[in-house]
């Protein structure tokens, strides 16, 4: 289970935030509603041993995005992430 992660750091409430997921390339959308400034909200997918490709990683990609709201900062929006198996 890997837990992602969504922190209102700005100065408004945000009525909708779309958490876009690709793991390995298969997309997942996630919605939150009426996130108060500096609230955090999480969602936990689940991830399993078949998900490790040849290599033995997992690629996460994360974007979110602000939805009827003008984002002031994107740069801070989005994150990649690779989860390897342990091999020894």
């Amino acid at each position: 289970v890997i837990s992602l992660s969504v922190q209102n750091r700005g100065t408004e409430q945000l009525a909708v935030v779309e958490l876009r997921v690709e793991v390995n390339g298969s997309p997942s959308v996630f919605n939150f509603h009426n996130i108060a400034v500096g609230a955090s909200v999480s969602r936990d997918i689940q991830l399993g041993k078949e998900q490790f490709d040849a290599s033995g990683a997992i690629n996460i990609v994360c974007s979110a995005a602000t939805i009827g709201a003008t984002d002031s900062w994107p740069q801070n929006d989005s994150r990649r992430a690779t989860i390897r198996r342990k091999t020894s």
